[in-house]
């Protein structure tokens, strides 16, 4: 529209505001047309209209006589009616606004105003539907973009060391704004820059804040001297297969001894229990769910047992089979393990109490025996710090929250091999 147009602006017309419909499909999440935005403010736009329907509302200095508005695109009318009302009445004109809606073709459609025998022509530019959807898809890439760079990162865990959190070959999202506006917390599953090569991300949890004292004694974690009891972390132990003859030797009901577990079996997993092979667990595991059975051969092999029974539990020898709170488990379908610590390294095993320092936290991976963590590397100063885990998205089976766990709990932990 030329400069001329705005010099020619009618001195009948005090404003004119145009306003769309709702749309479906891509640009409906990036644009909004159902706002009034004044016809003035279009040239912004190049005179474009992103909508296919538009309600125009034309706003006189007095109340007009006679209205009319037409339209064409090319040779072809455009079909322009008054809006209707709630229950599909016709709106009754009134004052000195006057509102019609129309539909717009791609391209230029040219509407003329009549009142009281003066004319004057309003155009309408409507997009084309290339350029509607690649400014549709140009918004969603900047959007995409802007919220991966400043607020949410995809990531992947490329190893087994937040087992049984996070396990190798998940896809999570990571929260960048979380320590925008607030420090970070015991607990939180946090993805930063390794301090020895920043060009890496390493996940790990956080367990120590500044100013906090840390100390592993025989795999317990300790906290400011106290304690901690840690159900959601993995420890390795060396199994060895219980015979239940001999626990009913003197009687049909006998009680899981200390250090044991009674799993569900199948004998095709006979073949995992040659040398090499061993369990990890949480140590606060329960009744319905799982330790793995690992082998040193197979490296990231893991093959989940679902736990049936506990130490004291008891246990009722049938000529069935086994009876467990009175469900039976016919012979081959279970067996019974017991765990003692392999000595795993000392680093793992036992730290010398630590003061973390000013801007600065330790980590731990959740599988703490095969975990590169701050107890061998040392603190994550508060810089390298790129986030928070907060949903887990792939894959779908696994699909959850990523949930801060509570550090900080005073219970005692005497043997974390038997908790249960």
């Amino acid at each position: 529209m030329s400069p001329e147009f705005w010099k020619s602006f009618p001195g009948f017309i005090k404003n004119i505001y145009l306003s769309g419909f709702p749309r479906e499909g891509l640009i409906t999440a990036f644009v909004d047309d159902q706002e009034e935005v004044e016809y003035k403010k279009l040239r912004s736009n190049s005179n474009i209209f992103n909508n296919s329907l538009v309600r125009i509302r034309v706003e006189f200095h007095d109340e007009p006589q006679e209205f009319e508005l037409k339209g064409r695109f090319g040779d072809d009318p455009l079909r322009v009616s008054m809006p209707r009302c709630q229950g599909g009445t016709p709106a009754v004109d009134e004052g000195s606004s006057r509102v019609r809606t129309s539909v717009l073709y791609r391209g230029k459609n040219v509407f003329t105003i009549e009142k009281d025998g003066e004319k004057w022509p309003l155009i309408i530019y409507h997009k084309t539907l290339f350029r509607d959807w690649v400014e549709g898809l140009a918004r969603a890439v900047i959007l995409i973009v802007g919220l991966n760079t400043f607020v949410i990162q995809g990531s992947y865990i490329p190893s087994a060391s937040m087992m049984n959190t996070l396990i190798e070959g998940d896809y999570i999202w990571v929260n960048k704004a979380a320590y925008y506006f607030q420090e970070p917390q015991r607990g939180d599953v946090v993805v930063f820059n390794f301090p020895l090569d920043p060009t890496r991300d390493f996940i790990k949890r956080l367990i120590g804040l500044p100013g906090d004292q840390v100390e592993v004694r025989n795999k317990v974690l300790y906290l400011n001297g106290k304690p901690i009891r840690e159900d959601y972390t993995l420890l390795d132990f060396m199994k060895f297969e219980l015979d239940p003859t001999v626990l009913f030797r003197s009687s049909t009901r006998a009680k899981i001894p200390q250090g044991a577990c009674m799993v569900a079996w199948s004998p095709e997993y006979d073949e995992m229990t040659s040398e090499g092979t061993y369990l990890a667990m949480n140590p606060g595991v329960k009744k319905g769910e799982t330790v793995d059975l690992k082998q040193v051969k197979k490296g990231r092999f893991r093959l989940p047992l679902k736990v049936l029974a506990l130490e004291g539990d008891e246990l009722t020898l049938t000529d069935k089979g086994l009876e467990v709170d009175q469900v039976l488990y016919r012979a081959g379908t279970y067996r019974l393990f017991g765990f003692e610590s392999p000595g795993s390294s000392a680093t793992a095993s036992q730290m010398p109490p630590f003061t973390i320092p000013a801007d600065s936290f330790f980590v731990l991976g959740d599988n703490r025996d095969n975990s590169q963590d701050s107890r061998f590397w040392g603190t994550v100063p508060r810089a390298n710090l790129k986030g928070r885990a907060f949903f887990l998205y792939w894959p779908f089976d696994r699909m959850k929250s990523i949930k801060r766990k509570v550090v900080g709990d005073s219970a005692a932990v005497s043997n974390p091999s038997v908790q249960g």
